[in-house]
């Protein structure tokens, strides 16, 4: 793949490599889907681990574990180019955001203010059509973070910024529009069109891994490795902004 990355941006060189794990998940877990409609009584494929393992709709499985393992990365590498570039606060407030994140795809939190929507749902006398969670966390929080990133985007390089800008789009995307969609399609935790909902999952699944991947990416791009000195320095353009913002 090595002739591929040559022809990309510094911030795009990773990102063709943590592509492959979420494209394979999800063709498995698609290809599952499929089978399932020619070959139901396949129980060995669908149910049981092997299902839990492969099927991106649902929790503790193989997707679950490369998001968080991303989101993981991501905050292990603000931590480490904060402390070089001696730029602490902003990427520390990312790395935290990172961990959160984290935390959160293992251990499901946001899934809490299902509960919550409905309660102030019912208060307001309104019906909430989708995902609570969506409208009382998802979009605050977003709003929230958004906020905080304006500092650090000012430090960044240019083409970081732009590829990080993208990563966000993608990530709002898959999170906030595709989980809307999706929620559209649940009555009383019943799906009632499953055809839909399985797309829509798929793709917000791909495009959440996709997102922080491409993040991924542009912060590692901020690093220099020497192999023959044994060192790892920031970027010299991070430095650069650094003492233009001030």
């Amino acid at each position: 793949m090595s002739f591929l990355t040559r022809s990309l941006p510094s911030t795009m060189k990773l990102f063709p490599y943590l592509l492959i794990p979420p494209t394979v998940f999800v063709l498995l877990s698609g290809v599952r889907h499929v089978i399932f409609q020619f070959a139901p009584g396949l129980t060995w494929l669908h149910t049981g681990e092997l299902h839990r393992l492969i099927d991106v709709n649902g929790e503790g499985n193989l997707t679950v574990w490369f998001s968080a393992g991303l989101w993981l990365v991501f905050g292990i590498l603000c931590l480490v180019i904060g402390a070089l570039a001696g730029i602490r606060g902003p990427f520390y407030t990312f790395a935290a955001i990172g961990f959160y994140a984290s935390m959160d795809e293992t251990a499901m939190i946001h899934e809490m203010f299902n509960a919550v929507g409905h309660t102030l749902g019912s208060s307001l006398g309104t019906d909430i059509p989708t995902w609570p969670w969506v409208v009382f966390f998802g979009l605050p929080l977003a709003l929230l973070v958004g906020l905080v990133s304006l500092r650090l985007m000012r430090i960044l390089p240019r083409q970081v910024r732009t590829t990080l800008i993208w990563a966000g789009a993608l990530f709002l995307t898959a999170v906030i529009v595709l989980e809307t969609i999706s929620g559209f399609y649940v009555t009383d935790g019943e799906i009632t069109n499953h055809v839909i909902y399985i797309l829509v999952t798929h793709a917000e699944e791909y495009l959440e891994m996709v997102a922080i991947s491409l993040a991924v990416s542009a912060l590692a791009s901020l690093l220099v490795v020497s192999p023959s000195q044994r060192t790892i320095s920031v970027s010299p353009g991070l430095t650069q902004r650094k003492q233009a913002t001030r």
